[in-house]
């Protein structure tokens, strides 16, 4: 008999992921909470927390992305804030031209940085050789923010989602080739496209409020085909490395998986592959590596999922403490 004078239970506040980016060649994941905090994830054997870049006072961030071993992100207050990982501080801050942002994207050279902001413009960065940042020009204003964009392979074109819409940029000329619009289920209610990828042979797919998975031929600007994925906004998507399987999630916290068929010699199709279950509420970032589906959202943990054998691992939003401690 064990007779206690106290106790107390240890109650997280769980802390939303709002976004996520990879570093696929050190396997690092640099997840996105809502208090703004940036966590720098090992994921080359058990995943673990190997860094974590505190909020910086007044600033909200909005996307993160890698490029090489240098780590972007975008914020409300329209800012481009590069950091230092050795330090945990921004290294550089760069004004963007249209207040808030909202998604930014590298090109595969990771020569240039595109960001979407409130006011509809597309702001271009060179990331240059001695590590700095430089603005080039903002693309043509269109109506309405910009709320997903990514490149395409050769980086010579922006694909950006936003309410109704779908563009292409031409980023040499910086126009739109193409403007092509997702429809509405109700007359008075706008679609917002919540999110969207570019594969190699530029077709385009998009996930939006209506809960509807799109493919889209970015050459030509037209519809290929649409499906009735969620019954809710699907938040985030992505591909695998072959361009051959797709995973996306939403506010309908079940992920879903398309896998492209051949049905004729010279034809594929998209169909619907296996849906799971692995969190409870919303999903907001999704992505892949090794075959693993990394998800996070609402309820604050980092799921790794796979199959087979059917596998859902949960990674808690506690900071991690080092294993081993040397003092001198």
């Amino acid at each position: 008999m064990v007779k206690l004078h106290d106790i107390k239970f240890y109650k997280p506040d769980p802390r939303a992921i709002y976004c996520m980016s990879l570093q696929r060649a050190e396997h690092k994941l640099a997840v996105v909470r809502s208090d703004s905090c940036i966590e720098i994830w090992n994921l080359k054997h058990a995943p673990y927390v190997e860094k974590i870049i505190p909020r910086v006072s007044g600033y909200n961030v909005q996307g993160v992305i890698w490029s090489n071993n240098r780590l972007f992100a975008c914020t409300l207050e329209g800012f481009l804030h590069e950091y230092d990982l050795a330090t945990l501080t921004v290294k550089d801050s760069q004004t963007l031209v249209g207040e808030a942002a909202y998604c930014l994207d590298v090109n595969k050279d990771n020569s240039n940085i595109a960001v979407g902001t409130e006011n509809g413009y597309l702001n271009i960065f060179e990331l240059t050789e001695e590590n700095e940042i430089k603005f080039v020009k903002f693309l043509d204003k269109q109506q309405g923010r910009v709320l997903c964009l990514k490149y395409d392979h050769t980086g010579k074109f922006i694909v950006s989602g936003s309410t109704d819409v779908i563009r292409v940029w031409d980023v040499n000329t910086g126009s739109a080739i193409h403007k092509m619009t997702t429809g509405r289920s109700e007359l008075h209610k706008s679609t917002i496209v919540w999110c969207l990828a570019v594969m190699k042979d530029f077709t385009i797919v998009t996930g939006d409020s209506r809960g509807k998975l799109t493919f889209w031929d970015g050459k030509i600007g037209s519809q290929i085909e649409s499906y009735q994925s969620h019954k809710a906004d699907i938040l985030s998507l992505t591909l695998s490395e072959d361009e051959d399987m797709l995973f996306c999630g939403g506010v309908d916290p079940i992920l879903i998986s398309y896998v492209k068929v051949r049905i004729k010699e010279q034809n594929e199709k998209w169909v619907k592959s296996i849906q799971r279950k692995v969190h409870d509420h919303d999903v907001r970032a999704l992505l892949l590596l090794n075959k693993k589906l990394y998800s996070g959202g609402i309820d604050g943990y980092l799921t790794c999922s796979y199959h087979p054998p059917k596998t859902i691992i949960r990674y808690p939003p506690i900071t991690q403490n080092n294993c081993v401690t040397i003092s001198r």
